[in-house]
C-alpha cells in the first residue's frame, strides 16, 4: 500500500540524513515523504533546510505548499 511505501521511504531515509546531514536531496525526499505521511510538521524543518541549501525550484515549491497548509 501507499502508507507502507512512505514507511519504508521514511526508514531508509532518517538514517541517510543522520549520516549526512548536509545531503539536500535527501532531506528533500525525507520532507516530502513526511509530507505525504501528513506530517507537515516534521516534513517542514527538512523542506527548510532542502532549500536553504539549494537554488532547486522544486524545494522552495515545496516549503511555501507545506506552510500554506498551515504547518509553520
Amino acid at each position: 500500500s501507499g502508507s507502507a511505501q512512505l514507511g519504508r521511504a521514511r526508514q531508509t531515509l532518517e538514517p541517510l540524513v543522520e549520516r549526512a546531514p548536509g545531503d539536500h536531496y535527501a532531506r528533500f525526499l525525507l520532507g516530502r515523504t513526511l509530507e505525504r505521511s501528513n506530517r507537515p510538521g516534521e516534513a517542514l524543518p527538512h523542506l527548510r533546510l532542502a532549500a536553504a541549501m539549494s537554488a532547486d525550484p522544486a524545494y522552495a515549491d515545496a516549503v511555501r505548499r507545506v506552510e500554506q497548509r498551515g504547518a509553520a
